[in-house]
């Protein structure tokens, strides 16, 4: 499927079903991974297609960024927590 759309990278045909791909054998990772290059490349703006794309990733992908959820994107390293501060920390000013 990868070679097909190589070969002809205007039929949005063939990337969705690459995502239906992805989607049916619930690789959640390729799946954002490929919506993420999709989206990158402005297909968020074709919104028939993103529609079909959003379709799917409720529930596959529901809680990446790219579909309004809150888990850290792929570029970015999950933020850590700063500690929490016990009884016997105390700022002084």
């Amino acid at each position: 499927m990868r070679q097909a759309i190589e070969d002809q990278p205007n039929k949005d045909d063939y990337k969705l079903k690459l995502l239906e791909i992805y989607y049916a054998n619930e690789n959640k990772d390729k799946f954002t991974a490929f919506a993420q290059d999709l989206a990158d490349a402005g297909k968020t703006a074709d919104r028939p297609f993103w529609t079909k794309v959003s379709d799917m990733a409720k529930e596959i992908a529901s809680d990446s960024p790219l579909f309004g959820g809150t888990a850290s994107p792929r570029h970015e390293k999950p933020k850590t927590p700063e500690p929490a501060k016990t009884d016997t920390q105390t700022d002084v000013a």
